[in-house]
């Protein structure tokens, strides 16, 4: 796909951390909400494999691992899908709650901080990849995610879902390349999305990755725009995301290992569990030398209604439009890939 070749070098990635700043859940107020929900209450197995989670949280101090539970559960227990779906419901609820309540989270300045720097790389549009299956930047910012037409609303409430491709019908999509500047894609799937095999769409649980491998256009999303996107000496500004999903963070290191991948995150982490959770497998020092700027700080700390800047904004700004690729923080020429 050579639209990808003229994209931005700059490019997003946001987890769940980022909604957060908008009224959306983390892991541990997922479980809470999916535990509280009547059919968790009313199955005995579900509600103890929701409470085991809960006491291995206490006991290993990591959040509560809602999605283990789904993903032992689904073939088995179908309440557990249901669950999850009016878990997401009630979640984009709150969002709108949120929106509407103004929160002191400034939409408009983040928007114009990145399409600022996207334009300082002189080139567009800017590729927006998120792990969230929430629907905060359809129904807030008018995004619509690559290659998705929504074409009817459920016939039990007024969301819009979407019927995804089989891989004929893909191919077909996929010769119609993006208008305007953001390209908005969505790994894990979302909240409406029904699957061309039958079924919801979403990625959740501890095997995301066999899920994705059988729904065409997920595995399109990571093959043919994720990958290739990232093997381009390009600049990430994650935000949010815990860096806990593996085959994620496998096409990040290779990239960081193969192309200099350089990143930039935004995390309320501590920087040693965000690297810890990330180098796993591969080269650790080189995936921590990979990391160009880190701010341990809400978003909404970042981009305030009541202030025209701040020292983070010029500091990312600054960090963004650098060239990281050749020089250092100082300016000093970067020397050459050993493994070049």
């Amino acid at each position: 796909m050579n639209w990808i070749n003229n994209t931005s070098e700059i490019g997003l990635l946001t987890g769940a951390g980022f909604t957060a700043n908008f009224g959306g859940y983390l892991q541990r107020e997922m479980w809470n909400k999916m535990f509280n929900h009547e059919f968790t209450q009313k199955n005995e197995v579900i509600k103890k494999k929701m409470l085991k989670a809960a006491r291995g949280a206490c006991l290993s101090k990591r959040d509560y691992d809602y999605e283990s539970v789904y993903t032992e559960l689904f073939e088995t227990q179908p309440a557990i899908i249901q669950i999850l779906m009016d878990t997401y419901k009630v979640l984009d609820q709150s969002i709108s709650i949120s929106h509407y309540n103004e929160t002191s989270y400034n939409e408009q300045k983040f928007r114009e901080f990145i399409a600022e720097v996207s334009r300082a790389s002189n080139q567009t549009p800017m590729v927006w990849f998120t792990l969230n299956q929430d629907l905060f930047c359809e129904n807030f910012a008018q995004v619509t995610p690559l290659w998705i037409r929504y074409t009817r609303q459920d016939d039990n409430n007024n969301d819009k879902v979407v019927e995804l491709p089989n891989e004929l019908k893909l191919q077909e999509i996929q010769t119609r390349h993006p208008n305007g500047q953001l390209v908005y894609v969505k790994l894990h799937g979302s909240y409406g999305w029904l699957s061309s095999r039958g079924g919801k769409a979403v990625a959740v649980g501890a095997d995301k990755k066999k899920f994705i491998d059988q729904e065409p256009l997920l595995k399109s999303y990571f093959d043919e725009i994720f990958s290739p996107w990232l093997r381009q000496k390009r600049k990430l500004l994650v935000i949010g995301y815990s860096f806990r999903d593996q085959h994620v963070n496998d096409y990040l290191i290779k990239a960081i290992q193969d192309e200099n991948l350089r990143l930039f995150i935004i995390s309320l982490a501590d920087m040693k569990d965000l690297v810890d959770s990330f180098a796993k497998q591969g080269d650790s020092k080189k995936v921590e030398m990979a990391i160009d700027g880190y701010w341990q700080k809400k978003l909404v700390d970042i981009f305030t209604d009541y202030a025209q800047t701040s020292v983070e904004v010029d500091e990312l700004r600054q960090a963004l439009t650098r060239d990281w690729m050749n020089k250092d923080f100082f300016g000093t020429q970067r020397l050459p890939n050993q493994n070049a």
